[in-house]
């Protein structure tokens, strides 16, 4: 989903639980989604691409030595622009996210 149709979902979802939880229960529900995209991310496989090039090169009679695969794959990390718009993106979300927690505490 792109920043559009995530407001567009996730806006009366916070409206529900806001409602039905409060604020303190919103942010522990809205915890809990970010804590499940988190473990569904895990399970993404970045050798798709890779391994339909081993297949088609497998059928055309040329056969690559087998690579050892493990649950987690943590090869993306070698990526500097990866790595750089990981380090990025976790000040921007922390920068957007916290401010809010503060105002609560400050208008209460």
């Amino acid at each position: 989903m792109s920043v559009g149709a995530g407001l567009v979902v996730m806006s009366p979802v916070c409206q529900e639980l806001l409602t039905a939880f409060g604020w303190r229960g919103t942010f522990r529900g809205l915890g809990c989604i970010v804590f499940i995209v988190f473990f569904l991310g895990l399970t993404l496989d970045p050798n798709v691409a890779s391994e339909e090039t081993e297949e088609s090169l497998e059928d055309s009679g040329k056969s690559q030595a087998p690579q050892r695969r493990g649950i987690l794959d943590f090869s993306m990390w070698k990526n500097n622009t990866f790595v750089g718009l990981t380090i990025s993106g976790f000040f921007i979300y922390t920068g957007h996210s916290i401010p809010p927690l503060h105002f609560v505490s400050i208008t209460l």
